[in-house]
């Protein structure tokens, strides 16, 4: 049995990842705001996968979120 995967990532998962990159890139000493909007735009996502790379990442404690407007 062979097992099919997309190698198209979905938009989720492209917000995710920029987002993952951004945070990892960012110093540690400083805090950084992310809106929802800015991330959208960056990522070239709408800003539902924006809400749930926020959640998923809010869940790993890699971010602190503002709900509706974007994260620390």
């Amino acid at each position: 049995m062979s097992t099919f995967q997309d190698p198209t990532p979905t938009s989720p998962e492209i917000a995710y990842l920029w987002l993952r990159r951004e945070i990892s890139s960012h110093p540690w000493d400083q805090d950084a705001f992310f809106t929802e909007n800015a991330i959208a735009e960056a990522a070239g996502v709408s800003r539902t996968p924006v809400r749930d790379a926020l959640l998923r990442l809010e869940a790993a404690g890699l971010l602190r979120r503002v709900p509706h407007k974007g994260a620390y």
